[in-house]
């Protein structure tokens, strides 16, 4: 069976899981396991995204891209809009949770202490695929108009604009 899949082009998945505690993560592949299984004997229905009850969350990542900016175009407190205006307003409109996380995000992660390694972005935690969906969509538009603001800035012949040095 493994076998044919490879020749159809499908690839395995990879699930990295990541926790505090070692029995946390036991815990997290019991119930991926128990969720194989079912899908196995078809009393899982794939159609319809179920958590398990309790506090559970699916999770996302929405990159910014922006890299080597000048330090006073301000990004974190562009993305973030004024008194965190902006995230605030996607988490009313959607129930998620939004945080900025990665390089120059200055939200240090529990487990190293130290900012991710990962170039900046904004992470997204909800408890339905819908809403993390709607979620995704609003910080996309908003990432894209950061974007824009950033390039109409570059193109301004009085810009401050100078990369700054990586």
């Amino acid at each position: 069976e493994k076998e044919e899949a490879v020749k159809r082009g499908e690839k395995p998945l990879h699930i990295h899981i990541q926790a505090a505690v070692q029995s946390n993560v036991d815990m997290a592949v019991k119930c991926i396991e128990d969720i194989k299984t079912k899908a196995q004997v078809g009393l899982l229905n794939l159609n319809q995204p179920q958590l398990p009850s309790g506090q559970h969350y699916i999770q996302h990542k929405v990159f910014i891209g922006l890299e080597q900016i000048p330090e006073n175009f301000n990004l974190k407190d562009k993305l973030q809009g004024p008194a965190n205006s902006f995230f605030d307003h996607i988490m009313k409109q959607t129930g998620a949770k939004v945080h900025l996380r990665g390089r120059g995000s200055g939200y240090l992660e529990p487990t190293s202490g130290r900012e991710s390694f990962e170039t900046l972005y904004i992470y997204l935690q909800h408890g339905t695929q819908e809403g993390l969906q709607k979620a995704v969509k609003l910080c996309e538009d908003l990432v894209k108009h950061v974007k824009e603001d950033y390039e109409k800035l570059k193109c301004q012949p009085t810009s401050f604009y100078q990369p700054s040095s990586p």
